[in-house]
C-alpha cells in the first residue's frame, strides 16, 4: 500500500484561508491525502466553529484528518502529579468534541522538564508518561468508537528523543511511533556527531532499534544543521531527502507529512507554495515509500 502524503493545518493558518473549499479541492487534486490538524490553544476553546468547517470541508474533499494533540505548556509524562493531572485533563478535554469518523490517528508529545540524570527520575517519568499514553487511549477508544493511531512523537530533546525512551515509553502499549527525521537529526547534532561518520549512520541505528514498534506516521521536514532550525521545506536544508527516505522505508509508515513552513531563507510558505516547493520530494517519496 502506498504510504499517503499529507500537510500540517493549524489555527493560525485556516484564520488567514478565505476560501477552504478551493484550498482542500486543489491539494486533493496534487497530491495530498491527508491533513494533520494542530488542537493545540486557542483551538478548541475559540473559532470552534471554524474547526468544524475546517473538518466538514475536509470530509467533503475526500481528505483524511490526522490530529496533533495540544503540546504547548503540557507535560504528560510530568513527575509531579498535579501537573500531570492537569496536562491529562487538557488533552483529553480537547480531543473529547472531535468527530472522529475521519481521524486516522493522534499524535502526542510525552515528555517532562525534568533532570533525568537525578537517580530514579527518569524512571519515575517514563511511568507517567505510559500511565498518560494508557488514559488517553482508554478515553480515545470510548468516545470514537474506532480503531485510530495513538502515536508517540520523538523529540528533538528531553524523554521521549532517543530510541531507547521510544522504546520504553510504547512497549506492550499497542501505540505507535510518530517519527520526526528533524528531531532525530537536531538529537543527532547536539550529542552523537562524534559517535558517528553521519546522520545517515545514525539514522540506521535510530530506525533498527524502533522496528518493533509500529510507525504510524513520518512527520519529514529539513533542518540547518548550523543553528538546528527546523520546519525547512525538504531540500532546502542539510539532509538528502532521498538517502532518508532510503533509510526509513523499512519503517513501512501509513502516512508522512510534510511539516514544513519555511523555504531556505526563512520566508514563511502558505500551503500551497509548500507543496509547490516539495514536489520533487513528494514524486520521490512515491518511488521509496510505494
Amino acid at each position: 500500500m502506498q504510504c499517503k502524503i499529507g500537510l500540517p493545518f493549524w489555527y493560525g493558518t485556516a484564520k488567514t484561508i478565505s476560501d477552504l473549499d478551493a484550498l482542500f479541492k486543489f491539494l486533493k487534486n496534487n497530491d495530498i491525502y491527508f491533513l494533520e490538524l494542530s488542537i493545540d490553544y486557542p483551538w478548541p476553546y475559540r473559532d470552534k466553529d471554524l474547526l468544524d468547517k475546517v473538518f466538514k470541508t475536509a470530509q467533503k474533499h475526500g481528505l483524511e484528518l490526522g490530529i496533533h494533540a495540544p503540546w504547548r505548556d503540557i507535560f504528560l509524562a510530568s513527575t509531579y502529579s498535579k501537573i500531570r493531572a492537569s496536562s491529562l485533563e487538557t488533552v483529553i478535554e480537547s480531543l473529547i468534541g472531535i468527530e472522529y469518523a475521519q481521524v486516522s490517528y493522534i499524535v502526542l508529545h510525552v515528555t517532562t522538564m525534568q533532570k533525568q540524570i537525578l537517580e530514579g527520575v527518569k524512571k519515575e517519568a517514563i511511568e507517567a508518561a505510559r500511565e498518560s499514553i494508557k488514559r488517553i487511549k482508554d478515553i480515545v477508544k470510548g468516545i470514537s468508537g474506532e480503531p485510530i493511531d495513538l502515536c508517540i512523537e520523538n523529540l528533538s530533546v528531553g524523554l521521549s528523543s532517543s530510541a531507547q525512551d521510544i522504546q520504553e515509553i510504547i512497549t506492550d502499549l499497542d501505540a505507535c511511533l510518530a517519527f520526526d527525521i528533524a528531531h532525530a537529526a537536531s538529537l543527532y547534532s547536539r550529542y552523537y556527531r562524534s559517535y558517528y561518520n553521519s546522520f545517515y549512520e545514525y539514522l540506521e541505528d535510530y530506525v533498527n532499534m524502533v522496528l518493533d514498534i509500529k510507525t504510524s506516521i513520518i512527520h519529514f521536514h529539513d533542518i540547518r544543521l548550523s543553528d538546528l532550525k527546523e520546519h525547512i521545506v525538504p531540500g532546502h536544508g542539510d539532509l538528502d531527502y532521498k538517502r532518508v527516505l532510503k533509510i526509513v522505508r523499512k519503517l513501512k509508515p501509513s502516512y508522512i507529512l510534510v511539516e514544513a513552513f519555511n523555504d531556505r531563507n526563512g520566508k514563511h510558505l502558505t500551503p500551497i507554495q509548500t507543496l509547490n516547493e516539495c514536489r520533487e520530494f513528494i514524486t520521490w517519496t512515491k518511488i521509496y515509500l510505494s
